[in-house]
């Protein structure tokens, strides 16, 4: 909590400045949720979402992740202070459902019917029928995407996401299409980071194929800083340390974006 105490005065300063920043209320709304001011968060995402300024698609996402991590957060909080209560742990779930966050609703949901919960035993079947479902959308979506079809399969990635918001390999996928597509209108840099980020987020920096499409995405719009960063991990992954030829494929790469050029 010290390092967002400490940021709280600059965020201030930039809401004084510009009163109707929505970017600087969100961080102001994370800020307070991390210090477990949830009222005072909730102010800040009211204040965000009903400012009347026109609103870009990647901000209204952002909008709903923020809202989503606030009703996480006191849920949370409501199943710490009764471990033992079914309830509590079930609604959790519903938050983590809503989310798509299927693997966090199972825990919960397994916790909440050995409690004796009884409408958790139902809503394990739905978390099962809606990682089924996801695997069933993420199939079709491939194979659009090997028959060139990109806008179709973007669309299908997307609701395999909306079913498991920890698919990572439709994580991955969007995110590869949506930095590298020919077809008009569908590119979108900012979509592509945030996915591709989300999908190394969930797999703990842990995978290379996650973190090597990050590398190319943030090489493909110029930041090429980052991308050699992230290939830099790469290297340091066991697996890529055991492996000559990846390694030696890695190495290439990282070579490529210290000179400011798009690996192949």
């Amino acid at each position: 909590a010290g390092k967002i105490a400490d940021a709280m005065p600059s965020i201030r300063r930039a809401l004084k400045v510009a009163p109707r920043s929505n970017p600087a209320l969100l961080m102001l709304a994370d800020a307070y949720r991390e210090m477990g001011r949830f009222a005072d968060a909730q102010i800040m995402i009211d204040r965000a979402a009903l400012d009347d300024q026109p609103k870009a698609p990647e901000f209204e996402l952002e909008l709903q992740v923020a809202q989503g991590r606030l009703l996480h957060a006191i849920d949370r909080r409501a199943a710490a202070a009764n471990p033992e209560s079914g309830k509590a742990h079930f609604y959790l779930a519903e938050t983590l459902l809503k989310q798509g966050r299927l693997d966090e609703a199972k825990r919960s949901l397994q916790v909440a019917r050995d409690q004796g919960f009884p409408a958790a035993a139902e809503r394990l079947q739905l978390v099962a029928l809606r990682r089924q479902a996801a695997r069933q959308v993420f199939r079709a979506a491939l194979r659009l995407q090997m028959d060139g079809d990109d806008e179709q399969a973007v669309k299908f990635y997307r609701q395999a996401i909306f079913a498991n918001s920890q698919h990572r390999p439709a994580l991955k996928n969007i995110a590869w299409l949506l930095a590298t597509t020919e077809q008009d209108g569908l590119r979108d840099a900012w979509l592509a980071t945030f996915y591709a980020q989300r999908a190394n987020t969930l797999a703990g920096e842990q995978d290379a194929a996650i973190l090597d499409t990050l590398a190319h995405i943030y090489a493909t719009h110029g930041k090429f800083d980052q991308a050699e960063q992230t290939v830099r991990k790469i290297l340091e992954l066991p697996e890529v340390k055991a492996d000559a030829d990846q390694e030696a494929q890695f190495a290439r790469k990282l070579n490529a974006y210290r000179k400011g050029e798009i690996a192949d």
